[in-house]
């Protein structure tokens, strides 16, 4: 009786190791199976504290721990925005567009820094001729697209006119589009094209702070304009009032200012210099 006792304990003995054993070993599992995703987690913040903001974690499971993973990666889809947004903002804002006074040269600059605000679009910006069509268009495409020639626009922007609107329109082929105005003048128009539909609103967004600096470069250029037309017209008032003395002389700065422009550009002289000749002829 007393060996039958024995054997039973050394049984239950070896029986309660093994149980412990067996218990350890799935602990340990399912451990490594918790810390895993937990580690993944951990990875993709010192990524993005790096600057990463395209770091992701995959982690497909149902649970508490798959539910934080998706909250991670939509947190950092929206800091990846963000910082998008604000880098893009800041270098447009940081090119000095305001500084500058052809549309031309400011359209050229902002195409230069938007490519990042558009992710995988292209944005468009098309510069209104002041009789409610497009003069010219430029892109952050490399290659030419479709909507750089401004015949094929009319396949893109909405059918309403330059002067409807200061929101963003949608267009053809799933593009957007938003006027920049000076109070009723149209300016220019921008437009995102090529955009994931799921994206293409987020990419406005963006945007939108971009667009406010290149309304105000354009209001500015155009006030340039309107001052350098107004100057001319003073100095050929002038010179009109000091050739009528003698009807030798009657419109003779005009037409030297006339000839030495058309001179000037016919050799390739820059536009600037060509105003500053003009000018030069009449005083």
């Amino acid at each position: 009786v007393g060996e039958s006792v024995a054997e039973i304990r050394r049984s239950l003995l070896l029986l309660s190791l093994g149980s412990l054993l067996l218990m350890a070993l799935v602990g340990i599992r399912r451990l490594r199976a918790d810390l895993g995703p937990l580690e993944k987690l951990a990875e993709g913040a010192r990524l993005m504290a790096k600057g990463n903001f395209a770091a992701r974690v995959d982690v497909a499971r149902s649970d508490e721990v798959g539910r934080l993973s998706a909250a991670f990666n939509q947190m950092a889809d929206e800091l990846e925005r963000r910082f998008h947004e604000v880098e893009g903002t800041r270098n447009i804002a940081a090119s000095a567009l305001a500084a500058m006074t052809s549309a031309d040269d400011v359209a050229r600059v902002f195409v230069q820094h938007a490519g990042p605000l558009a992710g995988g679009g292209e944005v468009v910006v098309a510069l209104a001729d002041g009789a409610g069509g497009i003069r010219r268009t430029f892109s952050t495409s490399p290659t030419a697209s479709a909507a750089n020639e401004v015949e094929e626009l009319s396949r893109f922007v909405p059918t309403s006119n330059l002067r409807t609107g200061d929101r963003w329109m949608p267009g053809g082929a799933g593009s957007a589009w938003r006027i920049l105005r000076r109070g009723d003048e149209a300016l220019a128009l921008v437009g995102l094209l090529g955009a994931k539909d799921g994206d293409r609103d987020a990419r406005t967004s963006l945007l939108n702070g971009a667009c406010d600096h290149l309304a105000l470069a354009f209001a500015h250029v155009r006030l340039l304009e309107e001052l350098e037309q107004a100057n001319w017209g003073a100095l050929t008032a002038l010179a009109r009032a000091v050739d009528a003395k003698s009807a030798w002389t009657h419109g003779h700065s005009v037409r030297v200012a006339a000839i030495a422009a058309a001179i000037a550009a016919e050799v390739g002289i820059s536009e600037a210099d060509i105003r500053r000749i003009r000018r030069g002829c009449l005083v």
